[in-house]
This record gives C-alpha cells, sequence and structure tokens, in this order.
C-alpha cells in the first residue's frame, strides 16, 4: 500500500497548529485559529473556550463576527469527509463556509456541521448539534438543535 504524499508543507503546518490549538488555553488558542485562517471580525471580543475545535482541513471556510462566545469543547466543522464504502451508497463529501455572526452564545460541547450560519443575537444551548441556519434573536438547542423560544428584542 502506498503512501500519499504531501506536496505543500503547508497543509501539514496547519495541521499540526491545529492539534495545538486544541490544547493552548484561552485566549492564546483564538490567536492560533486566527493563523491557520479563521476568519474573525473582531477577535478581541471573542471568547474561545478550551478544546474547541475548528475544522482542521478547511479552518478558512470559518467565519466569526464580534462579541461572540464559543464556550469549551464546541466543534465548528466547515467539511464532512465520508469514506469511499460510504460514498458508493450516495453520501457525499461536503464542503461549505460555516459562519457565526455577531452577538452569538454557543453552549458547551455543542457541534456546528458544514454550511450552517448562526444569525446575531443567537444562543445554542449546551451539547446541541446545530444541523441548520439559525434564525437572529432565537435560542436553539437540542440534537438536532430545534427552535426553543424567541428572544425579546
Amino acid at each position: 500500500m502506498a503512501i500519499k504524499q504531501v506536496k505543500n508543507p503547508l497543509v501539514i503546518i496547519k495541521l499540526i497548529l491545529g492539534y495545538l490549538t486544541f490544547f493552548a488555553p484561552p485566549p492564546m488558542n483564538k490567536y492560533m485559529l486566527l493563523l491557520r485562517g479563521v476568519k474573525f471580525k473582531s477577535i478581541f471580543t471573542t471568547w474561545v473556550g478550551f478544546g474547541s475545535l475548528f475544522d482542521n482541513k478547511y479552518p478558512e471556510l470559518i467565519e466569526i463576527g464580534s462579541n461572540v462566545v464559543i464556550s469549551s469543547h464546541v466543534k465548528i466543522l466547515a467539511h464532512s469527509d465520508p469514506p469511499i464504502s460510504l460514498r458508493n451508497f450516495g453520501i457525499k463529501h461536503k464542503t461549505n463556509q460555516t459562519i457565526i455572526y455577531s452577538n452569538v452564545y454557543i453552549g458547551a460541547g455543542s457541534i456546528i456541521l458544514p454550511g450552517v450560519k448562526i444569525n446575531d443575537f443567537s444562543i445554542i444551548g449546551a451539547g446541541s448539534v446545530v444541523t441548520k441556519d439559525v434564525p437572529s434573536f432565537t435560542i436553539y438547542a437540542g440534537n438536532p438543535a430545534k427552535f426553543i423560544k424567541k428572544i425579546k428584542q
């Protein structure tokens, strides 16, 4: 079996930096995410909790607004890559931009799937799996995340 060689050393550096970011304490982790390509509207008003994982393959497809709190052990994904055996059954590779707009709180242990947009002034409950876009001024929670209530403006 042949081992696939990586032609671009930046890919390896980005991957290693991704693993180091996972173990980096706040606030150092968000600066490492910035180096990996995650786009921050205002890095100074964003909090990323310990053990949070931002897509290791495509971190540049993740955008974070200002005044965002991402609690510990949150996973934000920009791609899914099923094995070839499942692709034969029609399950496809997906790569999409994931956007978290401003004034958002994401509870501990939540998972944000590829292509999801979490709009302004939204709250995601702890342990939620967000599979669809979240409208502004709402609270979503659960697996899969469902509408809980509207936030008064």
